[in-house]
């Protein structure tokens, strides 16, 4: 389809910034696949400058325009936001930024836009101040927000728990990602084996942040290092936790084989260089999409023991635990996870992100039509 033959009131998904990180790769997709499947072109909306994905996004030909946003300054970002909605009337509105998002569901309440919030983690049960501050927002929310769309059955079952959200408005959507394009990478990449004249290459993808736990992935590695094992850790993403990390790594004396890319905008360029992918991630994961990009590529993984990756893994039996937190085991279980078997195919489909977008669409058009109704 020609460019000047697309409709150009497609859906239009709020995001915090255009970081490479999951949210704004999920918006990247299904804005790809309203392209392919309906023919609209839809938009986007961020609240922080950070731009790692921009030129992606350009590449569809997708608007992206840059709100104000100072925290609990709500009435202007209503403001900004209703003038956006009157001006490029949209399908519907996905919004990611949670709390950010109340004067979001304030204007398409007002202007009758069908919209959908995004629910990307797990409550945050541990930490109370948070956990009731989002449980406000939430509260606050519930009169202009008609549907949740949770990245995960678990995320689902307890914002529904923690939030008090109304059962019948939870749907549980994985984070989906295109299977064709990740799996094309499973042709090239040839098994790794003691035998061969090289380090084992251990890889992680994801922002640099205290949501992560990079600091167990570390301590493995170093533990590896001191067995004398030919590893070397590829560390994929950028984040405020990247200088506290290389001291660590260097307290640990493993500076010399840890390799720091910083943001990157071609993931699959990096999965194809791992031997196997390593998700060393807290129990406040909502689901890990760079799991699910890492498992698609035919990489052996393994993961901490946190209820997002059993999710994922009860397709994939044969996918690597350890315990959160436990280097040693993690190390224990790096320098085996290569002989596993890569995740078949069938066992990621419920991760496309074809059925993720047609979800998302179902939502907003069930909106449309109840409001009809009424």
């Amino acid at each position: 389809m020609s460019r000047s033959a697309l409709q150009s009131n497609g859906i239009l998904h709020a995001l915090y910034s255009l970081r490479a990180e999951g949210c704004p790769r999920l918006a990247y997709d299904m804005l790809d696949q309203e392209l392919q499947q309906r023919g609209r072109q839809g938009s986007v909306a961020i609240l922080d400058p950070q731009d790692d994905l921009r030129a992606d996004f350009e590449a569809l030909g997708i608007p992206i325009t840059q709100l104000t946003w100072k925290r609990r300054n709500y009435f202007s970002l209503y403001q900004q936001f209703t003038k956006l909605l009157q001006a490029t009337q949209p399908t519907g509105v996905v919004l990611y930024p949670i709390g950010a998002h109340l004067p979001m569901t304030w204007a398409c309440q007002r202007l009758g836009i069908p919209h959908v919030v995004h629910l990307a983690c797990l409550p945050p049960w541990r930490d109370y101040a948070g956990l009731q501050k989002i449980r406000l927002q939430m509260w606050a929310g519930l009169a202009s927000t008609t549907n949740y769309a949770a990245c995960s059955q678990r995320v689902a079952r307890d914002s529904i728990q923690a939030y008090r959200l109304p059962a019948k408005r939870v749907h549980a959507i994985y984070n989906g990602i295109s299977l064709e394009r990740f799996g094309a990478l499973r042709q090239r990449r040839d098994r790794w084996h003691p035998d061969l004249n090289r380090p084992l290459i251990i890889g992680m993808t994801g922002s640099l942040e205290v949501s992560k736990d990079h600091p167990t992935l570390l301590r493995a590695i170093s533990l590896l290092h001191q067995q004398d094992k030919p590893v070397k850790l590829r560390l994929v993403g950028g984040g405020s936790q990247t200088e506290p990390l290389k001291k660590l790594a260097a307290e640990l004396g493993i500076a010399d084989i840890v390799e720091w890319t910083g943001s990157v905008r071609d993931v699959l360029a990096e999965l194809a260089r791992f031997d196997v992918y390593a998700f060393s991630a807290k129990p406040e994961e909502g689901l890990g999409i760079a799991l699910i990009e890492a498992l698609a590529s035919g990489l052996p993984s393994l993961a901490t023991d946190i209820p997002a990756v059993r999710e994922i893994f009860r397709l994939y039996p044969e996918g690597v635990v350890t315990p959160f937190g436990d280097a040693a085991r993690m190390a224990e279980g790096l320098w085996q996870v290569w002989q596993q078997p890569a995740a078949s195919p069938a066992a990621l489909a419920p991760f496309d992100v074809a059925e993720t977008f047609r979800q998302y669409e179902g939502i907003l058009r069930s909106q449309r039509s109840e409001a009809r109704r009424q």
